[in-house]
This record gives structure tokens, sequence and C-alpha cells, in this order.
């Protein structure tokens, strides 16, 4: 971060912008808005996963369905897309062709409200009371959108690829999964027959686990993040004619690493990993990236996701830098911030998550009757689990 962002600086500006009002407090904002630009780049894991690019108005169109502006991107042949909607519930269908747009919406902080005693008191960087207060708030909405439409993707994916195989002939039954348990059954056990009348508990050893080739969702027989998880959800990328690049995970189950023994690093780190700890964010051409958040709606332990290069992943894409805005009311300083952004996945079938033995997934889900007729639409609970008295139901 910038020199210019020093703590002093900051709250000597901050101190006497309050006396001042007026343009005083613009340039405040001016200033706070480069600083919650720089702590968004550094905390959101979405753009981590899909770095952003800054667009003009000139490359954009506008929209035919809604008062803004697009960027339409073109699909690479044999590729499904989806846009990202910040705003509502990920779509449920493909969206195939030559070219997909990619929608742009604003998003914005909440208004917080401090009265100018309280900006005295403050003995710590005002900065910190932004970041708090605004920066953590923007950017938890870019996650929690992006990973929704994540998740809808590897539904999305697994169907794709699971019709492909009953079109090649590699499973004998009709495309589509028409019912949840239909989708428990080719995840757990690959049966080429489903019987949707019945639901019992695998006998242990007669676990049959689907593997990369057929699915982008994977149940993993271990209990900690090593490099056999890593092997195994790879190969989804290696079976899309893609590469994995970034695998997205919680630091609970990065922390496994400190534990690892020479033949599980693999990778000449076992000597950084006692020393230091584990500090490298790439390793052998992968790019780890880590949340510690504590949100439901984020990434939990026991979900490791993988995504292909950016590049052949998708779009993410900025309009309007974030904007910062202050104002004061007597004694009372208003703060907020917002962007202007849109993203889009191009490539879905390169997305894969492997979940750890005990985790738990929910999905969005589409059931469909062999004709694509749809038949329901709710959420599934993946539990990787094969002692389950009964498949948790679309809900």
């Amino acid at each position: 971060m910038s020199d210019q962002f020093s703590p002093e600086w900051f709250n000597a500006m901050f101190g006497e912008a309050l006396r001042q009002g007026g343009e005083a407090l613009e340039k405040v904002g001016q200033a706070t808005g480069t600083y919650v630009q720089h702590k968004l780049r550094e905390n959101s894991f979405a753009r981590k996963v899909l770095p952003p690019q800054t667009v003009t108005e000139r490359e954009c169109q506008r929209s035919l369905t809604q008062d803004s502006l697009e960027y339409v991107d073109d699909i690479e042949p044999d590729s499904v897309a989806m846009r990202i909607n910040w705003r509502g519930e990920p779509d449920k269908t493909y969206i195939m062709g030559h070219r997909y747009a990619i929608q742009f919406s604003t998003i914005s902080s909440d208004r917080f409200q401090k009265s100018e005693d309280e900006l005295r008191a403050y003995r710590m960087p005002l900065t910190k009371v932004i970041e708090q207060n605004i920066v953590r708030d923007i950017q938890e909405q870019e996650d929690v959108a992006f990973l929704a439409h994540i998740k809808a993707s590897l539904f999305q994916a697994t169907r794709y690829r699971y019709n492909q195989l009953v079109a090649q002939g590699v499973l004998s039954t009709t495309k589509n999964f028409g019912t949840a348990l239909e989708m428990y059954n080719f995840l757990f056990t690959q049966n080429k027959i489903f019987n949707p009348a019945v639901w019992a508990p695998i006998a242990a050893g007669s676990l049959n686990r689907v593997r990369g080739f057929h699915s982008n969702i994977l149940f993993s027989d271990q209990t900690q993040f090593n490099r056999v998880v890593l092997a195994e959800v790879v190969k989804v990328c290696a079976a899309r004619q893609m590469k994995a690049r970034v695998f997205l995970m919680h630091e609970y189950d990065f922390t496994d690493t400190v534990a690892w023994s020479l033949n599980e690093a693999g990778l000449e780190i076992t000597s950084e990993i006692v020393r230091d700890g584990y500090k490298y964010t790439t390793i052998g051409g992968y790019t780890f990236v880590t949340t510690i958040r504590d949100n439901p709606a984020l990434v939990q332990p026991g979900q490791i996701y993988c995504f292909p290069s950016p590049q052949f992943l998708g779009r993410f894409l900025i309009l309007d830098n974030t904007k910062f805005f202050i104002d004061r009311r007597g004694r009372f300083i208003s703060m907020e911030a917002w962007e202007t952004i849109g993203a889009g996945i191009g490539n879905v079938l390169g997305v894969a998550c492997i979940l750890l033995k005990g985790a738990e997934l929910t999905l969005p889900v589409v059931t469909q009757n062999p004709a694509d007729v749809e038949v329901a639409r709710g959420t599934l609970r993946l539990i990787n689990d094969n002692t389950l008295a009964a498949i948790p139901a679309i809900i």
C-alpha cells in the first residue's frame, strides 16, 4: 500500500476535512476510494480466481433486457458459458453458441454513520474503520454471488458431462437427472441403471465414487487436504481438455500443509513448511487461494474448488472503479462506497469441486426428464457420507 495511506497521514487528513468540510471532504472521498480499491484487490477471493479487467463504455453495448450496459464475449467451441448475476439467483440453464453477454451491476455498501466525537475518539487508523464497515461489505457481496454461480456451474457441468457419456454409450441410461436420487446414485456408485424407489446405505467396501472423467463434483475418501486430493481433482480439467491452475479452499484445510511429509508434499517444499510455515501462494504452477471467513454462503471447510487459468474460465470486468462518498450533516458523518462490475464464466466445464470425507455442499439444481422438460427446481444438499439412511430431498 502506498505511503500516502499511512495511518498518521490519513487520520490527520480526515480530521482536517472534518473541520473544513466541503471540498476537503471530497478530497478525502477521492483518496479513500483508492484505498478501498486496493483493499478489495487484496481481500476478495473472487478477484484472485478471476483477476479483474477494466473496460470502457465504448467496449460495451446497451442491454436489450434491462437499463444497463453489457459486454459481449466469445464462447469457445464445445464450451458452456454462464453470466454472473450479482443481484439474484444463478441461471440454471446452459448458454451455448458463439457469444454470450456479460451484464453490469452496481454493488454498493450500506451507508454507515459515525458522529464526529466517535471518530475523534478512535486511536486505531480510520482506514480500519472504513475497511470494517465498507470494504468487507462489498467484497462479501462479490464473493457470495461468485460462489453461488460456481455452485450452479458445478451442477451444470456435471449434468452436461453425464449427458455426453450417455450419448457416447459409456452410461446405459437416459440423459438428465430426473430426480435427486439419480444424481446421488451417479456420484456415489456410478450405477448405470437407477432405482428411484429405493435408497439404502451403501455396504462397507462397495463404495465406488465417481471420478474426474465422469463428474465435476467429486467425493474424496480423504479426511484431510493432501496431494491425493489434489491429484483427484486436477483430473477433472484434464478430462475436459484444460489444465487446472487455481485452488480455492478454507484456511482450515490449508493448514493441513504444515504437517505434510516429504512424500506428501512432493514439490521440494517440506523444509520451507517446517521452518517458516507455508508462505507461498503458488507451487509447481498451481495457485492456492484461501479464505478464513465464517460465512455459510462462502467456502466451508472440506470444500476444495479447482479452476483452470483465468483465460479459460471467464472474465471479471470493471466498468466503474470503486468510488467512495462522504458527507457531513451536523455532527454526523455518513460514508458509503459502490462499484459497477460484471462477470461471466466462459466455460463452466472447467470448474470442479472435491469434498473431503464428511463435508457437504448445497447446489442449485434443475431436474429434467429425458425430453429436457423441467421436473423440479430447487437446491440439493450433497453429503460425502456413504452411511446415510436416506437421501436428502430437493428443497
